[in-house]
């Protein structure tokens, strides 16, 4: 099948589309690629091995590569793509998911300007619906900073993979997706990429649509919470263990990284979920750990956003739910204070003990705790 380059021209980029029995979506997606109206494109499409009607789909899209192989998983397929793109960046575009219109000239001209190879990441919109022509519509954003992508990412993944570019010397260097992940392998690709140096830069050029469905590999909320708390297991290790080789800020990267942990462990907490006992254990290691830690340069504004609008909310949630959450919360505000991360304050000191006291109480009513929680958050 031609792939809609001619012998011997080099892609400008290549568009990777891993599909599994997603043909009913196939058409759309692709033809959001072929729309953009540039030269230089490369569509592979990737069926890893569906048993649906993938390969009749594909078959009647024109300037695509159809790779077929046995069904191995969503980071093996994206894996294969890279193995077969010829082009100078890469892009990874899951099958029911779009572009928008005129995205990609805008995006490579971005990472022209960036003039060594890079990162660049653009906004996202959402969307549940379609046009008659299967054309996205879109709805609400998923909301994107414009700037300290660094420390964001280090909290959570910030983008879906589609919004994400990369120059070939970045993948080159990173090397294929995380084949033992079944979720979350593109925010450990992307924390990879920033580990080597190759943190994401905000293009606001360039706009793509995120499909919201009940069969997206997202919406499987108990597989998603499992690989969170693996991914916060690899985010906390590398900061803790050699926080100065992982990161500009390393004090402020960490914050992130702990108040992105506690931020999931009151979803488990809310969802009733068993892995919430696995991270909960992470928070006390890292709470009684003696390794110091490291103090943050970054604006105050940034400590307090992640600090109290972030860690304190999840973290007192928890709290006034579980004894155990309290112990821990509080060791860590001593851990962070203690290296002038986490600002002091003698209203967080009174209330801190009176939630320390009420928890020790055995019999104190889940009342009194939430309530005193709650304050915490208005400090």
């Amino acid at each position: 099948m031609s792939d809609g380059l001619g012998a011997g021209r080099r892609a400008r980029l290549s568009v990777i589309i891993p599909v599994f029995n997603y043909a009913h979506f196939l058409r759309a997606c692709v033809d959001s690629v072929r729309g953009q109206g540039i030269d230089g494109v490369e569509v592979l499409v990737v069926d890893d091995g569906s048993s649906d009607d993938t390969a009749a789909v594909a078959a009647t899209l024109p300037g695509i590569r159809y790779i077929h192989q046995a069904n191995q998983g969503l980071s093996a397929a994206r894996n294969t793509g890279i193995a077969h793109a010829r082009g100078e960046y890469l892009l990874f575009l899951d099958a029911d998911d779009q572009l928008a219109p005129a995205t990609l000239a805008a995006r490579l001209d971005f990472m022209r300007e960036l003039r060594t190879p890079g990162v660049s990441v653009c906004r996202t919109r959402q969307f549940h619906a379609t046009d008659s022509a299967g054309r996205a519509l879109p709805g609400a954003p998923w909301w994107l900073a414009p700037r300290d992508l660094d420390l964001r990412l280090w909290h959570f993944n910030i983008a879906p993979p589609h919004a994400w570019l990369l120059h070939r010397a970045v993948v080159n260097a990173v090397g294929g997706f995380d084949t033992e992940l079944r979720a979350c392998e593109d925010y450990d690709y992307w924390l990879r990429a920033q580990r080597l140096g190759y943190a994401p830069r905000y293009s606001r050029a360039g706009l793509v649509y995120y499909r919201k469905h009940a069969a997206s590999m997202s919406a499987d909320n108990s597989k998603q919470y499992h690989h969170d708390v693996l991914l916060h297991e690899r985010v906390l290790a590398a900061l803790v263990d050699e926080p100065r080789a992982h990161a500009d800020d390393p004090g402020c990267a960490l914050l992130a990284a702990v108040a992105g942990a506690w931020t999931s462990l009151a979803r488990l907490a809310d969802a009733g979920n068993s892995d919430y006992e696995r991270l909960l254990a992470l928070l006390t290691r890292f709470a009684a750990a003696h390794r110091s830690v490291t103090a943050s340069t970054a604006p105050r504004r940034v400590l307090r956003d992640y600090y109290r609008l972030t860690l304190l909310r999840a973290g007192t949630h928890c709290a006034a739910r579980d004894p155990r959450a309290a112990s821990v919360l509080s060791a860590t505000q001593e851990r962070l204070q203690s290296a002038g991360i986490a600002p002091a304050s003698p209203g967080w000191q009174r209330v801190s003990r009176t939630l320390a006291d009420i928890v020790s109480d055995g019999h104190a009513a889940f009342v009194d705790r939430y309530r005193v929680a709650r304050m915490l958050c208005d400090l």
